[in-house]
């Protein structure tokens, strides 16, 4: 997804250049949208190294709870672990994983924030 978002803003840098507008209105554009996609290619890399690092935990997580098949247990709709050594282990895991489900959430509101701003700002412009 990375390269695909790449050459989708590479693009539109591309269809600007391409265009019919004028030569001053074509640099502001092209010097806005650089500027924008700089700002969203940074926020998107962002987003996927939360999402690779929650990818990576939830994993370590599935093969420490494979390699001690007698430790934990589905019984009664509930986990439940054997010894506090692995309840130690879990707890810690499912901790980071909220944290990054918290990391992901919060950048995405953000993300959401900033976008909605440039689309009333655009709105305004050509009213």
């Amino acid at each position: 997804y990375e390269k695909q978002i790449q050459l989708r803003f590479d693009e539109c840098l591309i269809n600007i250049r391409n265009s019919s507008l004028p030569e001053n209105l074509k640099n502001r554009a092209l010097s806005s949208a650089k500027k924008e996609n700089d700002q969203g290619l940074k926020s998107m890399l962002e987003l996927f190294e939360i999402r690779r690092k929650f990818i990576a935990e939830a994993r370590n997580l599935l093969i420490y709870i494979k390699s001690r098949p007698n430790s934990f247990k589905y019984q009664n709709g509930k986990m439940v672990v054997e010894n506090e050594e692995d309840a130690d282990f879990g707890r810690t895991s499912m901790s980071k994983l909220r944290t990054l489900l918290q990391e992901e959430d919060n950048l995405i509101r953000k993300i959401e924030q900033e976008v909605s701003t440039k689309l009333r700002q655009v709105n305004e412009l050509v009213r």
